[in-house]
C-alpha cells in the first residue's frame, strides 16, 4: 500500500477487538488506503531485479510509454475551497510479458497554511521482495518557475511495519520524502514507478484503486492501463462517477478511467463498508469466482500433500487425548491451533496469500490466519476429518459480491469442517471456549471455498438467531426509605464474549471495571460500586458473565408531591438502536451485528406498593428489527424486559427519517421510571376518611373554614403528615415533604411549627434551597431579620435564579433599617421580571425611596409596567404615584371575588406603610389592622401587618 490511511473504524466489533486476523496486505488494499496497489502479471522477476529493488531506489527518466496529462484550469476552477487541492492523480500501468510497471504522478497545490504539511510529505510504500522503486520527478512550481528538488532529494527508506500491532510483519518499506521550503501558493509535483508484481497471483493482474483523496478535493483522477490485447482484464467502475474508454492499437489495449472534480474523502464511522465501493476502480484478470477458487486451491495446495511425520504425530496425540467422537476431536484440535499456536504473520511477497507449510507452523508455533487454517485443516485430515479453507471478507462481509472476482475481495481465511453438518471454524480466535456449535463463525456474509470444484460464492451462516447479550438488573429495596442496591449482571455470548476476553487480556481489570461502571452510571447517575466486579466463564458455553453490585444513593425522588420515582434504562437494547445524531442522513447508516440483544430490569420492594398485578406486552415487527417488551407487575415487584432482534445491518438513506421517527416513538419503551406511592393503601383510605369527616363538619357548620388557601393548606398538612408517618420517604424526598409542611404551616399562621419543619428539612438535606428559602420567610414573619437575610442568601447561593429569597432579603433589609441594601435588592429584581413582579418591586422601591428621602415617583417611573392592561397590583402603583385614586384601587381589589381578600390585605398594608412614612401613626395602625382583619394568613402582607401592629404596641 502506498498510503497509510485505513478505515479500521468500519470493521466490526470483533475485528476492532483484534479477534479476527488480517488476510494479507495485498488484500488489505480493499480497506481504504487512498489508492493502494496490489497487482501482478507474471512470475517473479529475475533475482537480480528483486535484489536491486531491495537495495532501495533509483532515479530515472519518465518511461517512454507514459502518456503525459496536462492540468485543466477549467476543472481546477470548479473545486470547492480547501487548504490543499490534488490537481492531478495520474496512474498508468503497463503489463509486460514477464513484468509490470506502475507509473504514478501527483500534483498538489497549497492554498492555505493548513495544507503545507500534507503537500510537503511524500510517502511511497513498496515491497522490496518483488518491487523496485524508481523516482522520476520531484518539483516545486512557484509563480510559474520550476524548482527541481530531485537532485537535492532527501529520501529515507523506512521499514515501518505498520501492521506490527496486529502481529504481522510484511517487510514493506516506505520511501519517505519531506520537502523543505514549501509555501502557500506552491504546486508540488512528483512522479515515480514501481516495477514488479506479486508472484502469488500467478501472472494475473488484479488491482483496486480509490479515486478520492483524504488530502483534499481532486480535479482529475486518471487510471490508464496498457495491456496486450490477448489479456482478458475485467473492469468495474461506477459509471455515475467515472468515465471509461478503451482503444486497441498494434496489439495493445489501452483502457482509461477518468474522474473529474472528485470530492475530498470524508470518513463516516457509521456507514456500511460497501458505501465506499463506488469510489473504487477494480481490475481483475480472474474470469469468475470459480477461477478464484481454483487459484485458492493452488495457493493452499499444501493441504493436499501427505502430512509430515510431525503433523501426523500431533494429530494422533489429539485424537487419543479424549473421546473418539469426531466433534470432540475437532474441538480439541481447534483448541490446540487457537491457543497453542500464537497469531503472528510474516506476509512478504507471495506469503501475502500463500500459507506456510503446516510442519513449519507447528514447529515455530506461530502463524497468521492462512497459516493457522492450513495447520488446522492438515491436523484434521490426518485424523480422517475432511476440511477446506474458505476465503472471507471481515470488512465487506455480505457485500463482498459487489467486488470483481479476485483474491483482493478477501482479507481472511477460515475452515469449513465436515462434521455436524458442516461447521465454519476460525483458527485465529484464541479466546473462544465452549462447544463447537457456539464457536461457528457467523455473520461473514459470503465465502469462497479454496476448492477447484467451487463455482460461486457461498452464503455463510448469519447471526440472526444468535443471542449476543443478556443483561439483568435487579434493584432491591430492604426499606423503601433506604438506598436500594443494584445487582447488574451481563452475559456476553459468542463474538461478544471473545471481545470481552480480549479486553481483559489487553488492559488491567480495574480499567475494564471502570468502563463497565461508566455504562451503568449512564442510566443510574449516582450509582456507587460497592463490590469488586466479578467475571466468570459460563461453564459449557462460549460465554462470559459479568456481575456488579452498586448502591443507588438518593435513587427515588419525589414527583408531583405524591409519588416516589426512579429512572431505569435497558442499555443492552438501547445501545444497538441509539442514533449517532438526529440530523437527516444522505448516506446509509450501519447497524450492529445481526442477532438478539436482551435486557431486563426488576424492582423488588419489601411490601406491597402496587394495587394490582399487571402484565402489558408490546411488540414491534419491522423489516430492520423486531422489538418485544413486557411490563410484568406484581403487588410487590415490577419487571420490565425487552428483546431486540436485529434483522438488517444497515438503514438506507431513503429510510433514515422513518427509522429515526420510529426510534423516537419506541424509545419510551426502553427507558422510563418506576413509581410507588408515598403512602400505603391503608393510609390513603384513612386520609380519605379524615377529609370526608372534615368536609361534613364544615357543611354542618360545626367548624368554620378559613380562606380557600387555608383549607387547602389544612388538607395538604394531613397528606404531608401521612407521608412522613408512612416511613417510605428517603432522605431527600423527606426533606422536600418537610419543607412543604413548613410552607403550609406558615399559611395557617403556625409559625413556630413551620420553623421546626424547615430546620428538620435542613437536618436531612443541608443544601435544600427551598428549606433555606422557607426559613428566610419564616424568620421575617417572626421578626428575625438577620436570620431572614442569612437563609435568603444561602437559598440564592443554591438557586441563583429564584426571585423569592431576593424579595425576602429586601424586606428583611428594610425592616432591619438597611434601606440602601433594600433598594439595591429591589433594583436587581427589577432588571428582568414579569409585569406582576415589577409592580410589587416598584411598590417596595417607592417605599424605600421615600424612606431615603428621594423622589419616589421619579425613581419608580422607569419601572412602570409596559403592558397595555397591567394586572394587579398596578392599581396600587397608580395610587402611589398619584395617577390613581383609592376608590379605583379598592374597586380593582374587589373585582375578583376569589382574590378580593388577598388583594385588600395587600392594599391595606401598603396604605399603612404610606401613612407610617408620612408620620400618621394612627392612620397607619388602622390600615394595618384592616389588613389583619382580612384573615388571609397565607399572605406575607398579613404577617408583616401583624408585625407592624406589635411594634406599635411595644412603643
Amino acid at each position: 500500500m502506498r498510503r497509510s490511511l485505513t478505515l479500521s473504524t468500519h470493521a466490526t466489533a470483533l475485528r476492532q477487538a483484534g479477534l479476527v486476523a488480517g488476510w494479507a496486505l495485498a488484500a488489505a488494499a480493499l480497506v481504504w488506503a487512498g489508492g493502494a496497489h496490489a497487482a501482478a502479471t507474471a512470475a517473479a522477476a529475475p533475482a537480480a531485479k528483486a535484489k536491486a529493488a531491495s537495495d532501495g531506489y533509483t532515479t530515472e527518466p519518465v518511461p517512454s510509454w507514459v502518456q503525459p496529462v496536462a492540468l485543466d484550469a477549467g476543472l481546477i476552477s470548479l473545486l470547492p475551497r480547501s487548504p490543499l487541492y490534488v490537481l492531478l492523480h495520474d496512474m498508468q500501468t503497463r503489463l509486460e510479458r514477464n513484468d509490470q510497471v506502475l507509473f504514478e504522478r501527483i500534483v498538489r497545490q497549497v492554498n492555505e497554511t493548513g495544507g503545507l504539511e500534507n503537500a510537503s510529505q511524500i510517502q511511497i510504500n513498496f515491497d522490496p521482495s518483488y518491487q523496485r522503486l524508481a523516482l522520476h520527478k520531484l518539483e516545486i512550481w512557484r509563480q510559474g518557475s520550476r524548482i527541481d528538488k530531485l537532485p537535492t532529494r532527501r529520501v529515507q527508506i523506512l521499514q515501518r511495519e505498520s501492521q506490527l500491532e496486529r502481529q504481522m510483519v510484511d517487510g514493506r518499506r516506505t520511501a519517505s520524502i519531506v520537502l523543505d521550503d514549501v509555501r502557500v501558493g506552491d504546486r508540488v509535483e512528483f512522479a515515480y514507478s514501481l516495477r514488479g508484481a506479486n508472484p502469488v497471483f500467478e501472472g494475473r493482474f488484479v488491482d483496486t484503486e480509490h479515486t478520492v483523496s483524504w488530502r483534499g478535493p481532486t480535479a482529475l483522477v486518471r487510471y490508464r492501463l496498457l495491456a496486450p490485447t490477448g489479456r482478458d482484464i475485467r473492469l468495474r467502475a461506477d459509471p455515475a462517477r467515472h468515465e471509461v474508454s478503451s482503444t486497441e492499437q498494434a496489439g495493445w489495449r489501452e483502457t482509461v478511467v477518468k474522474r473529474v472534480n472528485a470530492p475530498q474523502f470524508q470518513q463516516d464511522n457509521y456507514v456500511p463498508a460497501s458505501y465506499y465501493l463506488p469510489d473504487q476502480v477494480q481490475f481483475s484478470e480472474f474470469a469468475d469466482w470459480a477461477d478464484v477458487a481454483r487459484w485458492g486451491a493452488r495457493a493452499f495446495g499444501v493441504i493436499s500433500q501427505a502430512p509430515s511425520p510431525a503433523v501426523q504425530a500431533e494429530a494422533a496425540r489429539l485424537a487419543q487425548a479424549g473421546s473418539d467422537d469426531p466433534v470432540e476431536r475437532v474441538r480439541r484440535t481447534l483448541d490446540f491451533v487457537q491457543k497453542e499456536v500464537r497469531y503472528f504473520g510474516t506476509e512478504m511477497g507471495a506469503n501475502s496469500h500463500r500459507p506456510a507449510e503446516p510442519d513449519q507452523v507447528l514447529k515455530q508455533r506461530f502463524g497468521d490466519c492462512k497459516d493457522k487454517t492450513t495447520l488446522l485443516v492438515s491436523l484434521l485430515k490426518a485424523q480422517g476429518i475432511s476440511a477446506t479453507p474458505v476465503l472471507v471478507s471481515t470488512y465487506l462481509r455480505g457485500d463482498v459480491d459487489a467486488m470483481l472476482p479476485s483474491p483482493l475481495a478477501f482479507d481472511h481465511v477460515i475452515a469449513k469442517v465436515d462434521v455436524a453438518g458442516g461447521l465454519l471454524l476460525d483458527g485465529t480466535r484464541a479466546r473462544q471456549t465452549g462447544p463447537l456449535p457456539e464457536r461457528v463463525s457467523r455473520g461473514l456474509g459470503w465465502g469462497l471455498a479454496t476448492d477447484a470444484s467451487a463455482t460461486a460464492l457461498t452464503a455463510l451462516p448469519d447471526s440472526r438467531e444468535s443471542v449476543h447479550v443478556e443483561s439483568e438488573d435487579r434493584v432491591v429495596f430492604e426499606r423503601i426509605a433506604d438506598d436500594p442496591t443494584l445487582i447488574a449482571q451481563m452475559t456476553y455470548q459468542g463474538d461478544f464474549a471473545e471481545s470481552l476476553r480480549y479486553s481483559l487480556d489487553a488492559q488491567p481489570a480495574a480499567e475494564v471495571e471502570k468502563q463497565f461502571s461508566a455504562e451503568v452510571v449512564r442510566h443510574y447517575p449516582r450509582a456507587e460500586l460497592i463490590e469488586p466486579m466479578a467475571i466468570d466463564e459460563v461453564e459449557g458455553h462460549n460465554a462470559v458473565r459479568v456481575r456488579m453490585k452498586f448502591k443507588l444513593p438518593d435513587y427515588l425522588r419525589l414527583q408531583d408531591g405524591k409519588q416516589l420515582v426512579g429512572d431505569y434504562g435497558l442499555a443492552s437494547v438501547m445501545n444497538e438502536l441509539r442514533l449517532p445524531d438526529q440530523a437527516p442522513r444522505k448516506t446509509p447508516m450501519r447497524l450492529g451485528m445481526l442477532g438478539i440483544y436482551r435486557h431486563a430490569v426488576e424492582f423488588k420492594f419489601p411490601e406491597e406498593v402496587f394495587s394490582r398485578d399487571e402484565r402489558t406486552p408490546f411488540d414491534h415487527l419491522g423489516a430492520a428489527f423486531e422489538l418485544h417488551t413486557l411490563v410484568d407487575g406484581k403487588r410487590d415487584s415490577a419487571r420490565i424486559s425487552s428483546e431486540l432482534k436485529l434483522l438488517r445491518d444497515r438503514v438506507e438513506a431513503a429510510d433514515w427519517v422513518a427509522h429515526r421517527d420510529l426510534l423516537v416513538k419506541l424509545w419510551p419503551r426502553l427507558s422510563g421510571t418506576v413509581g410507588v406511592s408515598t403512602i400505603s393503601q391503608k393510609q390513603g383510605a384513612d386520609l380519605l376518611a379524615k377529609i370526608r369527616a372534615a368536609d361534613e363538619s364544615a357543611r354542618r357548620g360545626a367548624t368554620k373554614p378559613g380562606t380557600e388557601v387555608q383549607q387547602t393548606a389544612q388538607l395538604k398538612l394531613w397528606m404531608l403528615q401521612s407521608q412522613l408517618d408512612g416511613g417510605r420517604l428517603p432522605r431527600k424526598p423527606r426533606a422536600q415533604v418537610l419543607v412543604e409542611r413548613g410552607m403550609q404551616q406558615d399559611h395557617l399562621g403556625q409559625v413556630g411549627d413551620a420553623n421546626q419543619s424547615f430546620k428538620d428539612a435542613l437536618g436531612l438535606d443541608a443544601d435544600n434551597a427551598d428549606a433555606h428559602a422557607g426559613l428566610s420567610v419564616n424568620a421575617l414573619l417572626r421578626g428575625d431579620d438577620e436570620g431572614a437575610i442569612t437563609h435568603a442568601s444561602q437559598a440564592l447561593k443554591l438557586s441563583p435564579t429564584d426571585a423569592g429569597p431576593r424579595y425576602t432579603r429586601a424586606f428583611a433589609h428594610y425592616y432591619a433599617g438597611r434601606t440602601d441594601a433594600a433598594r439595591d435588592e429591589l433594583l436587581e429584581i427589577l432588571k428582568s421580571r414579569s409585569e406582576i413582579e415589577r409592580s410589587y418591586a416598584t411598590l417596595w422601591l417607592h417605599l424605600v425611596t421615600r424612606k431615603l428621602g428621594g423622589d419616589a415617583a421619579q425613581v419608580t417611573k422607569p419601572y412602570l409596567p409596559a403592558d397595555s392592561k397591567p394586572a394587579w397590583p398596578y392599581p396600587v402603583v397608580k395610587l402611589f404615584n398619584g395617577s390613581g385614586t383609592l376608590d379605583e384601587a379598592l374597586a380593582a381589589a374587589r373585582a375578583d371575588k376569589q382574590a378580593a381578600d388577598g388583594r385588600l390585605c395587600e392594599l391595606y398594608f401598603f396604605l399603612g406603610q404610606q401613612q407610617l412614612l408620612s408620620g400618621q401613626t394612627q392612620a397607619a395602625r388602622e390600615w394595618f389592622q384592616k389588613a389583619v382583619d382580612t384573615r388571609v394568613r397565607e399572605f406575607t402582607e398579613y404577617a408583616l401587618a401583624q408585625r407592624e401592629l406589635q411594634a406599635m404596641a411595644a412603643r
